[in-house]
């Protein structure tokens, strides 16, 4: 197939579907392939395939084998055999990336002995140093959106929901605390397990969001029918009750097995964690809205990037960090990707720009 493919936009359109949402780190390490095969720089294309197969490894698999075994702890069938032909499915994408780059290195020259040789591996260790960035950059990615993709929206607030219409408040907030229990079990396994300690207050928040669900939970369910009111007569579902302020306090102030604040803080944030941001916010400049506005700006104003959008319509763009880049797409919904522009975070210029349709061999 001689055509950039780019999976990426693709990806953003439908990341609500458990399966695609979990590889999007690996289908943006396509763009730096594609990059790569462009120039024909086939040492540094091996490398990318070997970083999107690390992605899986490190982010796709683990997040499958959290989210396998609740289903099979808690005895939902269908949504065990899901994850396990998804797990397959990863594992055979993993393989099929492990022969590209096998076959990259062939292209490249550079034998396997070479590869393990000191001053070979010093020739590519900037590349090296970006692919670790790149990484360290999406694996808290998925945790930190846990509640707006994948397994949440797909199926924990389904059933939630479900639980609500029943009126089993008490199973509203099970669920609730499975969610932050799962969400806290994807930090310790994808960006703690890679050395990102700043993640464990992270961790831990959703912990005691668990703890304090539970708690609430084995009360008595009256009560906590009640406290999942929002000063209506009526029983609602919960996560109405965000964005409206704490529930009425009275309806618990004789409980003492915990306190009204931490009570108040666990219903008004059903459906959407502790809220633990300030532990990692310092972390995110590359969400800095200023900078963001930058790279588009940038990317707008690069000839080539201007030639591929003349007389297009409905354009839109995506900006995101990649970790050492910034990669500055524009779409629309007729022709899918116009152009995608790879930014060096450091010089702030335009490295390369990839047009779809360009003749570059995958």
């Amino acid at each position: 197939m001689k055509n950039i493919t780019f999976f990426f936009i693709f990806l953003l359109l439908i990341s609500a579907q458990p399966s695609p949402a979990i590889r999007e780190g690996t289908a943006n390490a396509a763009i730096f392939i594609k990059q790569y095969e462009q120039r024909g720089e086939w040492d540094k294309v091996a490398l990318w395939h070997e970083a999107a197969a690390e992605c899986l490894t490190r982010i796709s698999i683990p997040m499958n084998e959290i989210a396998h075994a609740y289903y099979t702890r808690r005895g939902h069938e269908k949504w065990a055999a899901r994850a396990k032909k998804e797990r397959a499915e990863i594992q055979a994408q993993r393989q099929s990336l492990m022969n590209r780059a096998e076959n990259a290195w062939g292209k490249s020259g550079v034998m396997a002995a070479e590869r393990r040789d000191a001053n070979s591996l010093s020739r590519l260790q900037a590349e090296r140093e970006k692919i670790a960035q790149f990484i360290a950059t999406w694996a808290p990615h998925y945790p930190d959106r846990f509640y707006d993709f994948g397994i949440y929206p797909t199926f924990f607030r389904a059933q939630r929901e479900r639980a609500a219409q029943k009126k089993d408040y008490v199973k509203v907030l099970q669920l609730e605390a499975d969610a932050a229990e799962m969400c806290a079990a994807q930090y310790e396994q994808i960006p703690i397990a890679l050395g990102m300690k700043r993640y464990e207050k992270v961790r831990d928040a959703y912990r005691q969001h668990a703890m304090l669900l539970r708690a609430l939970a084995k009360q008595n369910p009256k009560l906590t029918a009640t406290c999942l009111k929002n000063g209506e007569e009526r029983a609602i579902n919960p996560l109405t009750t965000v964005g409206r302020g704490p529930v009425p306090r009275q309806a618990y102030d004789e409980e003492r097995t915990l306190s009204n604040r931490a009570k108040t803080e666990v219903l008004t944030t059903v459906g959407r964690g502790p809220v633990p941001r300030q532990a990692y916010d310092e972390e995110r400049s590359l969400s800095n809205r200023a900078k963001t506005d930058v790279m588009f700006q940038t990317a707008k104003s690069d000839s080539r990037v201007q030639k591929a959008l003349e007389n297009k319509n409905g354009i839109r763009e995506y900006v995101w960090f990649q970790g050492f880049a910034w990669t500055v797409s524009f779409y629309n919904h007729s022709r899918g990707n116009l152009a995608i522009a790879i930014i060096d975070d450091k010089t702030g210029k335009v490295a390369d720009v990839l047009i779809p349709g360009d003749s570059l061999e995958n």
